[in-house]
Formats: structure tokens, sequence, C-alpha cells
């Protein structure tokens, strides 16, 4: 395997996190993210972008593609058909303050923390509504057109996938904005275009009490359908932080239900190998051996190995959402965001190539 960094600062607006990687029509290989961001939860971020002319080897400055006046969170990419549509969402000044309370009440961090509220209060009740929810953007991977609200304000951190042909499908939470942000409905939904989307389906919730949330899909040669989710919660006993899969064969219409296939991370990615086989890249924050891993299936989504380690060196466990792109030999680039110096406070893009005939275990 090889390993690097795309971006590392430690500067103020130094935090980088939840990539997407892609390749542009045009060749060049893509890598977006929230950025020039404080930390996991500020109102700071924009959905930034990096460029690869050499299969990754070396990637520019970040660019800014798309920001707005809330935390821009979450940035997905999809390419079809020739067309690039750019996701992202945004959460609610309440939600900003309710973080805070939970999390960055430490000492040192009084002068941050004011500073964040002083932001926050001189944000307009009018302009929070106009920009609170989950967008759309579609361009050509270097500028993009005006945001859209997805309907039902539909999310997912990697955004949608190609459908066969051209087009479009997104799986995702039908988000509730409320300052508790409780997981809505997942549905499933179709585009031709990018613009107009029609909902297909939802997808079955097993009656487990646990959570289903961050989908990511993949079309096969043969029109199935494949869509994981990440699941997590406590099952007797035990803490659940899982990958589950569930199918479609009649192109969207209906699915299978739910079933566990990865148990030891997420959330996932999936990509189709120019070999057939496909990869589905996730996280485990299990310390002392997180970091981003793999798995393949040879069969169609049938079954997975499980178990790559791509990374296990994380010194803490705000990591993950790791993404997949092949590479033109076949090697696959992982890229995520994690830290792997103690006392680091801002967390680093990184990626790992590896190739999946030598670590896939078939």
């Amino acid at each position: 395997m090889e390993f690097g960094k795309i971006w590392d600062s430690q500067e103020l607006f130094g935090y980088f996190a939840w990539p997407t990687a892609g390749r542009l029509p045009d060749g060049r290989l893509i890598v977006v993210c929230s950025g020039f961001r404080m930390r996991h939860v500020c109102p700071f971020g924009k959905v930034t972008a990096f460029y690869s002319d050499d299969e990754g080897k070396t990637w520019s400055s970040p660019a800014v593609l798309s920001s707005s006046i809330l935390d821009n969170r979450d940035a997905g990419l999809c390419v079809s058909g020739g067309k690039v549509l750019l996701t992202t969402f945004t959460v609610s000044r309440a939600v900003q303050r309710k973080y805070m309370d939970m999390w960055y009440r430490q000492e040192g961090m009084e002068k941050e923390n004011a500073f964040i509220l002083s932001y926050l209060a001189m944000i307009g009740d009018e302009e929070e509504r106009r920009e609170l929810g989950s967008f759309i953007m579609e361009g050509d991977g270097y500028r993009f057109g005006k945001r859209r609200h997805m309907p039902g304000e539909l999310s997912a951190p990697h955004g949608p996938f190609a459908r066969n042909g051209g087009g479009f499908y997104f799986a995702g939470v039908k988000r509730s904005l409320g300052v508790d942000e409780a997981p809505g409905e997942l549905a499933f939904m179709e585009s031709d275009d990018g613009a107009q989307w029609t909902e297909r389906a939802r997808l079955c919730i097993p009656s487990s009490g646990l959570c289903f949330c961050e989908c990511h899909g993949v079309q096969l040669p043969d029109g199935k359908i494949v869509v994981h989710a990440r699941v997590q919660g406590e099952q007797k006993g035990r803490n659940i932080f899982s990958v589950w899969q569930c199918e479609s064969y009649d192109g969207g219409s209906t699915f299978t239900p739910f079933r566990q296939v990865i148990e030891d991370g997420a959330p996932p990615h999936l990509l189709r190998h120019s070999s057939g086989a496909l990869i589905c890249s996730y996280a485990n924050r299990t310390l002392p051996h997180a970091g981003p891993r793999a798995a393949i299936s040879y069969d169609g989504g049938e079954s997975w190995t499980g178990h790559i380690v791509l990374r296990e060196d994380a010194v803490g466990e705000d990591i993950g959402y790791p993404s997949s792109v092949e590479l033109s030999d076949g090697r696959i680039l992982t890229v995520f965001y994690f830290t792997d110096t103690p006392h680091q406070d801002k967390t680093a893009l990184h990626y790992a190539v590896w190739d999946p005939d030598e670590v896939g275990g078939r």
C-alpha cells in the first residue's frame, strides 16, 4: 500500500473532513469535503475541492466550490453521463449551540466559543430559513450553479450515485431540521438530469431501535441496485456501529429488507470496480486500532470479504468517511480524514492506494 496526505493544516480554520472522491469527465481526480473549519461542529464550513492531474500522487491547494452563512457539511459528489452533482447540508444556530454545550466547554476553549457565539448572533431568522437544509448543485467539477433544496431535505454524506446509461439515484435520510435532528425516513430517489427528482421508494427500517442513516449505493451492470446504510445504537447490551444492506431488482421501485453485512465500522461508500468487484469503504472507530477499512464483494453484493485494514493508527475517534475511486492502473485510491499525530488539534485529509487483487482474499 501507499499512503499520503492531501491536506494538513493546523491553522485556526484548518479542520477538513468528510471527503468524497471521484473522477471528473476530463479525467482529473477530485476530492470534495467540508473545509476551512475550526472544528467538528462550527458554523464556518465551506464545500471545498482538491484536484490531482497525476492519479493522486500530488494534489492542488483547496478551492472553495460553495459556501453560505451557515455551516456547510458532508460534501458529496457524483459524476454520471458527463454531468457532475455536488451535495451538502447545513445545520441551524440552535444545533450549533447545542453541540457547543455538549462538546466544547473544556478549559481553554473560551475564546473560540465566544467567537462562534458572536458570529451566530449576527445571523438573522430569515437568513437561517433561506440557508437551512440539504442542497444539490450542478456543474463541471470546477464551477457550480445555484444551490437547490433536495426534495424532502434528502441527505447522505457522499451524495447520489450513478444510474446505468446516465442519470442519478439517491438513497438517504429525509432530514428533520429541528434542534434534535431526529433521524427521518430513508428514501430512494431518481433523476434523469440531476435537476428534477422523483421519489421511487421508502427503504424499510427494521423495528430494532437502531438508527439507520448515511446511505450510499451502486448499480450493477444487470440493473441490480445495492444500498448500504450506517446503523448504530445499542442492542442486547452491545454497541452497534455497522453497515447494513438492501437491494432492488426492479429499478428502485421495491427493496429487500436490510441485513447486516459489515459489523466493525461505518459509514459506507460503494464503488463498482472495472473488474466487476464491489468495494465498500468504511471506518472503524475502536481505539487503539481505529482507521479506514474496506470490504470487497465478488458476487454482486451477496457476500463480502471484510476487515481489509488500510490504516489503524488513528489517535482519536474523530475519523472516517472514507470513499474510493479507481485509478487508471486498476488500483484503488481511498480518501479519509483523521488524526495520526498526538495532540494535533485539526484533522487532516489522508489517502491510501491499494490493489484489491493483493488484499481482497479472493
